[in-house]
C-alpha cells in the first residue's frame, strides 16, 4: 500500500505536470521543425498509438488529481469554489471528451451527384441526393481579383420519410446520427467516346476543374488513353487595363490533351468534340455538379462543445473569485453582507 500511495502521489504531483508538459513541448517543437504538421500528427498518434494514449491518460489523471486537490483546499469558501468550478470542470471535461472523440468517432467521405444515394454505415437510413447547389454561377465573368466561389456549395438530401436535409460547407448539419458537411465541389463533364461513329463508352467524370485553370485527368479502361482537361474561357473581354474571362458552365470550353503511352496524340481546345488517333472521337455533353461530402458519427461531439462553453464561462468567472481575498491573496471568505 505505501508503494501504491507513493505512486499516486507522484502521478498527481506538480513535478509530473512539469515533466509531461515539457515532453509535449519537446515533441511539438521537433514535429513542427521536421513535419510542420505537429498537431495533426499528434491527433493521429492519439488515435492509433497506445504509448501516446497512455501518456495522454497519465496527463489526464495528473490534471484531474491536481484540480481536485485545488478545489478541495477551498471547500470552506463556497463563493470562490463556485466561481472557479466551471473552469476546472470544463477543462477536465474538455480533455476527457477530446480523448473519447478522437478514439470513438467514425468518418466517411463520399463523392455524390444528383440522384445518388448515401448510406453512412453506422445508420441504416438511406438518403437520396435531390439537389446540389453549385458554388459558382452557370454564366460568369472572372477578373484577377474575383473570388473563387460565388456561393456556398450545398446539397439537399431526402430520407425515407420524405424529410429534406439541407447541408452546406459550414457548420456541419446533424442528419440522423451523423454530422455532415460539404468538403469540396466541382463539375463532372459528360463524356462519350466513339470509334468509327459507334459509341463505346459514355459517362460522367467528377474532375477538379474549379478554381478555373486547374487541370485534371481521367481514363476509360481498357482503352490506352489518358485525357487531361482544363476549363478555359469561352470569351475574353478587354476593358481599359482589365481582362475579364467569360465562362459558360452549361457549355464549357475545354483545353484537351490526350496521351497514349508516353506520346501526346492530341492537344487543342473544344466545346463539343475532337477527333484523335485516326478513328476515335470524344464528345462532351452538359456537365453535372458533384460534391464531396464528409459524414461523421461522434457520440461525444456535444459533450466536447459543452466543455468549450464551460471553459469560456469559467475564464470569465475566475477573476471574480479573487474579490475579497485580502491584500496578499489570503482570506477564506467574502465580508459578511458583501456580494
Amino acid at each position: 500500500m505505501p508503494l501504491l500511495s507513493r505512486t499516486v502521489s507522484l502521478i498527481s504531483s506538480g513535478t509530473m505536470t512539469v515533466w509531461l508538459g515539457g515532453l509535449f513541448v519537446l515533441y511539438y517543437l521537433t514535429m513542427a521543425v521536421w513535419s510542420k504538421e505537429a498537431f495533426g500528427t499528434f491527433i493521429e498518434l492519439l488515435h492509433s498509438n497506445w504509448a501516446v494514449r497512455l501518456l495522454y491518460l497519465l496527463f489526464l489523471f495528473n490534471v484531474t488529481a491536481r484540480i481536485a486537490q485545488f478545489l478541495f483546499a477551498m471547500r470552506r469558501n463556497r463563493v470562490r469554489l463556485l466561481l472557479r468550478l466551471p473552469l476546472a470542470l470544463g477543462f477536465v471535461l474538455f480533455l476527457v471528451s477530446s480523448f473519447a472523440s478522437v478514439n470513438v468517432r467514425q468518418s466517411r467521405w463520399q463523392l455524390i451527384g444528383t440522384g445518388d444515394s448515401i448510406t453512412p454505415g453506422w445508420d441504416s437510413e438511406i438518403y437520396r441526393v435531390v439537389h446540389i447547389e453549385p458554388a459558382v454561377k452557370k454564366r460568369l465573368l472572372r477578373t484577377s481579383d474575383s473570388l473563387i466561389f460565388d456561393y456556398e456549395p450545398g446539397v439537399t438530401l431526402m430520407d425515407s420519410r420524405g424529410r429534406r436535409h439541407d447541408i452546406g460547407a459550414f457548420p456541419p448539419r446533424r442528419v440522423g446520427r451523423s454530422l455532415m458537411h460539404v468538403l469540396n465541389f466541382g463539375i463532372g463533364p459528360g463524356v462519350e467516346l466513339r470509334r468509327e461513329g459507334r459509341v463505346i463508352s459514355r459517362g460522367y467524370y467528377a474532375l477538379r476543374l474549379i478554381p478555373f485553370g486547374n487541370t485534371d485527368a481521367f481514363e476509360v479502361k481498357p482503352l490506352p488513353y489518358k485525357f487531361y482537361v482544363t476549363v478555359v474561357p469561352s470569351n475574353i473581354r478587354h476593358k481599359a487595363n482589365e481582362e475579364a474571362r467569360e465562362y459558360d458552365l452549361d457549355r464549357p470550353r475545354y483545353r484537351l490533351e490526350i496521351v497514349k503511352g508516353d506520346r501526346t496524340i492530341y492537344s487543342g481546345e473544344t466545346e463539343q468534340s475532337a477527333v484523335f488517333d485516326g478513328d476515335m472521337e470524344i464528345v462532351f455533353y452538359r456537365p453535372e455538379n458533384w460534391v464531396l461530402i464528409e459524414m461523421v458519427h461522434d457520440p461525444f461531439y456535444y459533450i466536447f462543445v459543452v466543455s468549450i462553453f464551460m471553459v469560456a464561462a469559467g475564464t470569465v468567472c475566475y477573476p471574480f473569485s479573487w474579490i475579497g481575498c485580502g491584500r496578499h491573496g489570503k482570506g477564506n471568505a467574502l465580508p459578511e453582507g458583501k456580494v
